[in-house]
């Protein structure tokens, strides 16, 4: 926006944006976009909202862009979903298809490298030293009620899969929990099993699964109440956030330092402070 119109409604931007007096409103550069584009900051209250209107400070625009990206990325990718069947009956574009597959040159987390370098007995151990938030909180859930829901199972599974748990183990960790709740053995092997080998691409369609991104875990499938699953940074109360937080012994200036970049909706780089605060990196 320009000069004039900032300097207009400074008193507004400078009581509706956490963080900036009115000499910091001055300074600062603001963008003027369709409140639709700006829902999330909306819903945390850290923008000036008028006339349908949201208006964004420079620091805060990258949520904005990312949003559109995300937007043009689905609508893009259903198009060619509704696409791919004809293109695919051209024998003229099947070797480009076919080579597309195989173009990525990213890390391929698909391949197994370390399965079966961890034992179950150490799986205790590891998740207070090593695992991040969301994986701590579902596995001292597990441990605690002896279940979790589909999501918390998916989400979990994946990643102990990921981290080197053989199908072997995995079933002989998820039984020996379960049958200390209120699911016997026989229940197991015929409710709950099945899903595990799939995951391992051993049931349905062979897919060999992999473990969740942290982008899927804080867009998607958010928890609901007796859920464990999703990203605590994303989906937790600030005060229960604050609280799981001092329980694994985060020092005071540290849970600030993660509540300032959850408020600032970074929640990747919050859990990556948090892995620097539990390994005094």
């Amino acid at each position: 926006i320009g000069e004039d119109l900032k300097n207009e409604l400074a008193n507004e931007l400078s009581a509706s944006t956490p963080g900036f007096s009115l000499p910091k409103v001055k300074e600062q550069m603001f963008y003027k976009v369709g409140l639709a584009d700006a829902v999330d900051l909306f819903r945390a209250r850290r923008v000036f909202i008028k006339d349908g209107f949201a208006y964004v400070p420079f620091k805060e625009i990258d949520v904005i862009v990312l949003n559109n990206y995300r937007t043009k990325l689905s609508k893009a990718l259903a198009l060619t979903a509704r696409s791919l069947p004809s293109i695919q009956s051209d024998e003229r574009l099947q070797p480009l298809l076919n080579h597309l597959s195989h173009s990525y040159v990213g890390p391929d987390y698909s391949i197994q490298k370390n399965t079966g370098k961890i034992s179950l007995e150490q799986i205790d151990a590891l998740c207070v030293k090593s695992f991040p938030l969301c994986m701590r909180q579902l596995h001292r859930a597990l441990r605690d009620s002896h279940h979790l829901r589909h999501g918390g199972r998916m989400q979990y599974g994946l990643f102990l899969k990921g981290i080197g748990l053989t199908l072997e183990q995995a079933l002989e960790f998820w039984k020996k929990e379960f049958i200390r709740g209120k699911v016997d053995a026989d229940k197991f092997d015929k409710g709950y099993a099945y899903s595990i080998r799939h995951s391992y691409g051993k049931e349905g369609k062979r897919t060999d699964y992999t473990p969740y991104s942290c982008m899927k875990i804080i867009m998607s499938n958010p928890p609901s109440q007796g859920d464990y699953h999703g990203c605590p940074f994303r989906h937790s109360d600030p005060e229960l956030l604050k609280q799981k937080l001092q329980s694994n012994k985060i020092p005071p200036s540290g849970i600030t330092q993660v509540l300032e970049l959850v408020k600032g909706m970074h929640y990747q780089l919050a859990c990556q402070k948090y892995f620097e605060l539990t390994h005094d990196v």
